[in-house]
């Protein structure tokens, strides 16, 4: 739930960069705010009727646009990409599928227009080997 918030938090920054597990708990949350209200009234109406469900699907996903987007714009410049591959979305399954791509690789390993890698970097301390005691 941290890093959905923390997308939240950083809605208007399309500057920084942004982990994969940022990106992919924001989608993860989302998608399941989008459907809760189908499953909720799915359980106390015919199937049929779904107006109040759409109307709340709508409402969400206006809300989520931006920080969506944000976040997508900083998990591409995590990959060292370009923000404006977003706009692969606009081509239909294969934009998404590509974009999609682009999220799911590892993070540029070094020091990029974007700042500094995001992911936290074991300490020193972990990474010696123990001395032999007497």
């Amino acid at each position: 739930m941290n890093w959905y918030l923390n997308a939240w938090r950083n809605t208007f920054n399309f500057s920084g960069r942004a982990r994969r597990k940022e990106f992919w708990y924001f989608i993860l949350v989302l998608a399941v705010l989008l459907i809760a209200p189908y499953c909720v009234e799915g359980y106390f109406q015919k199937p049929t009727d779904y107006d109040l469900a759409n109307g709340i699907f709508f409402i969400l996903y206006i809300l989520h646009i931006v920080p969506l987007l944000s976040v997508t714009v900083r998990r591409l410049h995590d990959t060292n990409q370009s923000g404006w591959w977003c706009l692969l979305n606009m081509l239909g399954p294969l934009g998404t599928l590509a974009l999609a791509y682009f999220c799911v690789k590892d993070s540029y390993f070094n020091y990029n227009q974007w700042g500094s890698v995001p992911k936290e970097m074991p300490s020193e301390e972990q990474n010696e080997p123990e001395q032999n005691k007497p």
